[in-house]
């Protein structure tokens, strides 16, 4: 989750940020395969912290899977944001790799870039690049951002020559918890094996 718009929300009060965070969470959801009867509700106890005054605040199903990303619109986070999202279950991701695809290169015209420019933005992400980095390009639009398809493709391409991969987050986060679940039990059953 991103916010619907490309502008900060860390000025906004708490109930305004969470209005906004419901805004695209509606929008999201359905995109990601959630069935109908998983669908988020209108949630009206008015005993729930995640309600606002008027007791509205959606809720997703508890069937849906527990990760729940949000990175903050170019990267500014507040307080209140921070409560909203930590009462909502979402973790706020920054990335590591960022090329700046946005501006440089001419991303928010409708034009496509030249190979020089692709390779550039290609070049900078690959020379930060390290495995389990989060790289950051934006979603290519009807008539903007039409470089971020060119240099995707180009990067996913370059990473899988170097050995890479990309996956989501929750890929990423899922093989995090597996290997340390892995370790944590690999360090009980070392530790049982060599008590005396």
């Amino acid at each position: 989750n991103h916010c619907p718009d490309d502008r900060p929300y860390s000025k906004e009060s708490e109930k305004s940020f969470e209005k906004e965070l419901d805004k695209s969470t509606q929008v999201l959801v359905p995109l990601f395969g959630v069935q109908d009867n998983q669908k988020f509700k209108r949630n009206n106890n008015k005993n729930d912290n995640d309600n606002d005054k008027n007791g509205t605040s959606l809720t997703i199903s508890p069937k849906i899977k527990s990760w729940r990303w949000f990175r903050a619109p170019q990267a500014q986070m507040s307080n209140q944001m921070a409560r909203v999202l930590q009462r909502r279950g979402y973790s706020n991701v920054l990335g590591d790799c960022f090329s700046n695809d946005v501006f440089v290169g001419g991303s928010l015209k409708n034009i496509s870039a030249g190979p020089k420019t692709i390779k550039w933005h290609t070049d900078y992400c690959m020379n930060r690049v390290r495995p389990g980095s989060i790289a950051i390009f934006h979603v290519p639009q009807k008539n903007t951002r039409l470089l971020s398809r060119d240099v995707i493709f180009s990067f996913i391409t370059a990473a899988e020559e170097r050995g890479l991969y990309c996956v989501s987050l929750s890929d990423l986060a899922e093989q995090i918890d597996l290997n340390e679940n892995s370790l944590a039990e690999q360090l009980r059953s070392s530790t049982k094996e060599t008590r005396i």
